[in-house]
């Protein structure tokens, strides 16, 4: 009788090892949460937007943690230009909460200058030194393209209109009236202009336009001057019409920036009126 209960008790154990191996073996690892430093929103800042070649590299960007865990400690970011190390953000003692994001900086008169016109690569590789345990190490990189512009030449003038209306105050005009108009020109270059300029007009209505060479200008640097122009040509329509004006119109005077001689307003001409 003594066997029968032996067996079953040394039976009852050898089940309850297997049981406890079998969990111990098919035990579910509890996973360990990790934050995910990425770089979003890289930004060209300085004080020329957009810049030019010479200017410093300037930048902005945010640092932005996507993992389900804190990104705490010291760890840091790499900033390349054109894929040659340009400079490095250290974060000391940092805590950075699932979800937030911070913002970083750098650049200015101690980085490099960009050297090319056209588009340039700007790289920001966060946690650059492998400092924090990541749910994610493949998406720490992030680039971004700049348009830069050539060097900016000095010493010239920089002609702009200002102040465009039409020549009549008040400004109404009625359909058969000239199509005269007022405005300043300002020197917004750095060099005083002296000589001759050229100016044209349009009007939307009827594809009206004209061109007039204005004489004896002398514009300091800072400076401007009241022109006023009418015309021999009249309003043909009533309604809505646009006055362009461009100045130095045959591009005859070299200035420091070609791409801001125009202006335009919108005018309303109404019916003929009757006394």
């Amino acid at each position: 009788m003594k066997a029968p209960i032996i067996i079953v008790i040394i039976s009852a154990l050898m089940i309850s090892v297997i049981i406890l191996i079998c969990a111990l073996f098919f035990k579910e690892e509890k996973k360990i949460e990790l934050p995910d430093l990425e770089v979003k929103n890289i930004r060209c800042v300085g004080r020329y937007i957009p810049p030019r070649v010479g200017d410093s590299v300037s930048y902005s960007f945010e640092v932005v943690n996507t993992g389900k865990a804190s990104a705490d400690g010291t760890f840091r970011s790499a900033i390349y230009y054109e894929n040659e190390f340009l400079s490095q953000n250290d974060y000391i003692s940092y805590h950075i909460s699932p979800g937030e994001s911070i913002g970083s900086s750098g650049g200015g008169g101690g980085g490099g200058t960009y050297t090319e016109s056209g588009e340039n690569t700007i790289c920001v590789v966060m946690d650059s030194k492998n400092e924090i345990n990541e749910s994610n190490e493949n998406n720490n990189k992030k680039c971004a393209t700049v348009e830069v512009f050539p060097k900016k030449e000095t010493g010239l003038p920089d002609l702009q209109i200002k102040n465009l209306r039409y020549y009549k105050s008040p400004n109404v005009i009625y359909i058969g009236d000239a199509t005269g108009y007022k405005f300043d020109i300002f020197n917004g270059g750095d060099a005083d202009f002296s000589g001759n300029v050229g100016v044209g007009y349009t009007y939307t209505t009827k594809r009206i336009e004209d061109f007039k060479e204005i004489t004896g200008l002398n514009i300091p640097m800072g400076g401007s001057e009241s022109v006023e122009i009418i015309s021999e040509r009249t309003f043909p329509e009533t309604g809505d019409t646009e006055l362009s004006v461009i100045i130095d119109f045959w591009n005859t005077i070299r200035e420091l920036d070609e791409t801001n001689n125009r202006e335009a307003i919108i005018l309303n001409v109404l019916p003929k009126k009757y006394n």
